[in-house]
């Protein structure tokens, strides 16, 4: 499964030899374990540690309180460990959107917020 797979899309059968099956029960398990994997062992070498770091599925947040330019360097090297993973990003000193939620950094609370689509039907 992991790299022997065949498959058959639009009538062409293909040759999966890089990759977990998608579809499979072991698929995201899999996806889940391999991503920890490289992440442990690339904050493992960090001289600076994330104030905190946490992760669901594939979406991560991270909070740094070091320099930037030591922010920008962990993400130069997330991006160029390994061929296939790539990560996008949103910078905010004051706040940022994680999944369906808006976080911000306030002195006096923590802050966050939940958009509500409220659709009227007649």
């Amino acid at each position: 499964v992991m790299r022997n797979n065949y498959f058959t899309f639009r009538g062409a059968t293909y040759h999966q030899t890089h990759g977990t099956a998608m579809g499979t029960a072991v698929a995201p398990p899999y996806a889940n374990l391999d991503l920890a994997r490289f992440e442990t062992g690339l904050l493992s070498q960090l001289t600076t540690q994330p104030t905190l770091y946490k992760r669901f599925i594939d979406d991560g947040f991270i909070v740094w309180e070091g320099s930037e330019s030591e922010l920008q360097q962990l993400l130069q090297k997330w991006n160029t460990r390994r061929a296939g993973i790539r990560i996008t990003y949103e910078i905010s000193r004051s706040e940022v959107h994680f999944l369906d939620l808006w976080i911000r950094k306030d002195f006096d609370h923590v802050g966050d917020r939940v958009p509500l689509v409220v659709s009227t039907y007649e």
